[in-house]
């Protein structure tokens, strides 16, 4: 069975009109949120849902993040985190 991957989704701070998204989130929420999916295409299909007004700029990894911190970050953006 494939295990879910945690993604950094950056995103641009501007949506299709012009206006500011998530300017009010404390950083790092401010420029990329949390995504976990078991692949790449996946995670991109899952940001698109999770935050319709965002415009995807790139997935990064998480490898530098504690599973503690991604659980922090996934609550802050109020989505359940699936970190063991």
């Amino acid at each position: 069975m494939e295990s879910l991957t945690s993604y950094r989704a950056y995103f641009a701070y501007r949506d299709d009109k012009g206006q500011t998204v998530d300017q009010d989130m404390s950083w790092p929420l401010d420029t990329y949120k949390i995504i976990q999916e078991y692949d790449v295409p996946s995670a991109m299909k899952e940001f698109k849902d999770k935050f319709p007004k965002h415009r995807l700029i790139g997935l990064a990894g998480t490898e530098d993040l504690s599973p503690g911190y991604i659980t922090q970050l996934m609550s802050l953006q109020g989505h359940k985190s699936y970190v063991k």
